[in-house]
């Protein structure tokens, strides 16, 4: 669900085609006909934002039909009755109206969800894109539970593997130190438009960005683009490339790339911890993010002997005190992955299953369908499905009350984010900036193949070349991103349209949730 890894996780892939040839039945979630699905055994396309609607049927169904597990259930999860309610509320005929799925798909899909052992749901951030993505989360890891799919080899639930490996706090953040001055205020960068446009008290003057190209990858760049034109706004960008963000830059600093700098990176989809040693020595004036900062401490008179560190001898630090409280980086140094490059994480054979002892990070120790820790933070205890603040979902059917459609604008195959997008080969077989919309959408409104569209909606608008194909689901919108709005003649891309509201967990953003009108561009 929300995931295509054939575009964004390449690595997952043969072990995806081996589980194939092995008889596993691999079933995509997604309104779009992604690289992913198309060599599934299954696609099932539901509109946006509505899959915590069909996991609620799907556990319906469980329930009626005595599929679920009771003992586990007794045994593992806390607040069961309340999560039942919800259930009751949504059989297979209400979450078909919702998500415009048949019956029968929604049923035949529960029924091999909960009778296949084992069972392993992926999710990936393009489920948390909606202004309900955050309860669609919750929800969906109800049904590993339910089914009780979890702690089984090859079971349970796929996310990343990154939690295996959590640096030192204290010494990443040098809290420990008497020197290291309070945490400043927290501005989320979703909002970034918003916040150089009035939002922030008191106002932000300056602005230094690194490892980031807001004006292309950002919701709502339209605002941020009038933000970063403020005369009395200080901007200084680090990077390696004149991106859309370095444009408005008063500094240009130029960066490193991973082939000049020295660096540690903990896995995310394998069980490896690696050293990134540099190839070449930093071209011309490059230097990297840490050399820069180094640079600023000494130039603004800061004096404390680890701001003037060897990038070296933080890593060293940060290894040591995370080993302290972490035994899978036993017997993992410096000197052996400055040796060895890359070492499996010290994880025991009997660990290696996520869940297996039944221990879950909740204050219960269980798997919570009765959260106090939202509720005393104010939101809904119990997971559930609730439409997207722009849809044209209502609470049990589909109502299209105007000419918009929802647009996806999930991750391009040759892009990683705004990455590569400045790069002539992979822009080449990305083609265009592009638009899929539908043929019976595309009738309606008289667009073609390859016509020039303008997609907009009140944050803004942006021109897109229409590929009009059965790709996507009848009533969405497709497009890929993230293109550089300096390469496209109108200035601008998609992110032109998305918004800057913040999703209904934790701040995140909701990409996903964006209503557009398209029609045929105008000739100039």
């Amino acid at each position: 669900m929300g995931s295509n890894p054939a575009s964004t996780a390449p690595h997952l892939m043969p072990f995806l085609r081996q589980a194939q040839k092995n008889g596993a039945h691999i079933v995509v979630i997604d309104p779009v006909r992604t690289l992913t699905a198309r060599s599934a055994n299954q696609h099932i396309q539901p509109y946006p934002g509505t899959d915590a609607a069909l996991a609620l049927a799907m556990m319906h169904v469980m329930v009626h039909e005595n599929l679920h597990n009771q003992q586990w259930i007794d045994e593992h999860t806390l607040g069961w009755e309340h999560l039942l309610q919800r259930i009751e509320a949504y059989p297979p005929e209400r979450a078909a109206r919702v998500t415009g799925l048949a019956v029968e798909t929604i049923v035949d899909l529960a029924r091999r969800y909960a009778t296949s052992t084992p069972a392993m749901l992926r999710l990936t951030d393009g489920i948390n894109r909606h202004t309900n993505g955050g309860q669609t989360v919750r929800t969906l890891l109800c049904l590993p539970a339910v089914a009780g799919h979890y702690g089984t080899r090859g079971g349970g639930l796929m996310y990343s593997t990154s939690d295996w490996v959590r640096w030192d706090k204290l010494t990443l953040g040098r809290g420990h130190e008497a020197t290291c001055p309070t945490v400043p205020r927290m501005l989320n960068m979703n909002r970034l438009g918003a916040i150089l446009t009035g939002e922030a008290n008191p106002p932000v003057y300056s602005l230094y960005v690194y490892n980031a190209n807001p004006a292309a990858s950002s919701p709502n760049a339209g605002k941020i683009a009038e933000g970063l034109m403020r005369e009395d706004l200080f901007t200084v960008v680090h990077d390696l490339f004149e991106t859309d963000t370095a444009r408005y830059a008063d500094i240009l600093l130029p960066a490193t790339s991973q082939l000049e700098q020295r660096d540690l990176h903990k896995p995310y989809g394998h069980l490896n911890l690696h050293y990134n040693m540099p190839a070449i020595e930093p071209l011309g004036e490059a230097r990297s993010n840490w050399d820069v900062m180094r640079a600023l401490a000494r130039g603004m008179g800061y004096e404390e002997p680890w701001l003037q560190s060897e990038i070296d001898e933080i890593i060293e630090e940060v290894l040591e005190a995370t080993a302290r409280t972490n035994p899978y980086l036993e017997g993992i140094t410096l000197e052996r992955l400055q040796t060895e490059g890359a070492i499996p994480l010290a994880i025991p054979e009997e660990e290696r299953i996520p869940f297996a002892r039944h221990k879950f990070s909740t204050p219960s120790g269980k798997v919570e369908f009765y959260s106090e820790q939202a509720a005393a933070n104010g939101y809904d205890p119990v997971p559930g499905w609730v439409p997207e603040q722009e849809s044209h979902i209502r609470e049990d059917a589909i109502e299209v009350v105007d000419e918009r459609l929802p647009l996806v604008s999930a991750a391009a195959h040759h892009f990683i984010s705004s990455s590569f997008a400045n790069v002539e080969t992979l822009k080449a077989k990305e083609r265009v900036p592009r638009l899929t919309i539908h043929p019976r959408d595309a009738e309606k409104r008289g667009i073609r193949s390859g016509q020039l569209v303008r997609v907009g909606n009140e944050r803004g608008w942006c021109q897109l070349v229409a590929e009009v194909s059965e790709g996507v689901r009848e009533g969405v919108l497709s497009t890929p991103t993230v293109w550089w709005p300096k390469f496209s003649p109108d200035q601008r891309n998609i992110n032109w349209t998305t918004s800057d509201r913040l999703a209904d967990f934790n701040g995140g953003s909701t990409f996903y949730t964006n209503m557009v009108l398209v029609e045929p561009a105008k000739e100039v």
